[in-house]
């Protein structure tokens, strides 16, 4: 594939520390990261290695103590609250292990609502068709509460591709689903990767099987990243090179 020289997202110096004092707890010191445009990458490792937290600065959800993130070539870290968030609603998509649907709105309307708080007119072409690969035609009707698990998890995926966007960070994406649904929702992640073009993909996960549908995985440990390989799509080779690292 090729890819643009600017990175898709990238951290350069990155400090981020939590609580005061003796509390005090420092996930990041002087860490970097790039994700090339395009790129289909996953990262692993133990709980509290900050995994979750770098989706989170790498977003703009949270603010870094200091050092730069930038989405797309564009500095995040200079930019307004205000101005984060019209930059997101464009340029960033983001899957929840929770979902995070509104549920008195329709699947459609769902997937329409960041381009809507935008103030676009959404493309009902494009979500249709969108919709259409992740096997949710003919639900475009329906309320949250009304589909499974796995259904609502592709809607949330369908909402963050529909834009466009520069990258899409998933953390933890099939977290609360079982493993036939996760499979399924691993499948559609690599499908419209695939079919994505430009639009990269992170993705948080502590599951070898989720994290094999990536092409590369970075085993964070102690705020670093502890290890990079090529997944080649293994599950087993995944594990095995994650246990290693984490001896």
């Amino acid at each position: 594939m090729e890819r643009n020289e600017t990175p898709a997202a990238e951290a350069a110096g990155l400090c981020k520390a939590f609580g005061s004092g003796s509390s005090r707890t420092e996930v990041f010191k002087d860490f970097s990261f790039s994700l090339p445009r395009g790129a289909f990458e996953a990262v692993m490792g133990a709980s509290g290695s900050g995994k979750s937290t770098l989706l989170h600065l790498l977003s703009g959800f949270v603010s870094a103590d200091s050092g730069t993130v930038r989405v797309g070539g564009q500095d995040v870290t200079a930019m307004s609250d205000a101005a984060a968030t019209r930059f997101r609603r464009r340029h960033v998509g983001m899957v929840f292990q929770s979902y995070n649907l509104v549920e008195t709105i329709n699947v459609a309307d769902n997937v329409a609502l960041p381009v809507r708080l935008d103030r676009r007119k959404p493309d009902m072409q494009r979500l249709a068709a969108l919709l259409d690969k992740l096997g949710l035609a003919g639900k475009e009707r329906r309320l949250p509460h009304e589909l499974s698990g796995g259904e609502r998890q592709r809607v949330a995926i369908a909402r963050a591709l529909f834009a466009g966007p520069d990258v899409v960070f998933a953390d933890e994406p099939t977290g609360n689903l079982d493993a036939g649904a996760t499979r399924k929702i691993c499948d559609m992640l690599r499908l419209m990767h695939e079919d994505g073009g430009r639009t990269a993909i992170l993705l948080v996960t502590h599951d070898p099987v989720v994290a094999a549908a990536a092409d590369r995985v970075h085993v964070l440990r102690d705020g670093v990243v502890a290890e990079s390989f090529d997944t080649r799509h293994d599950p087993v080779l995944v594990a095995s090179r994650y246990m290693e690292t984490e001896k």
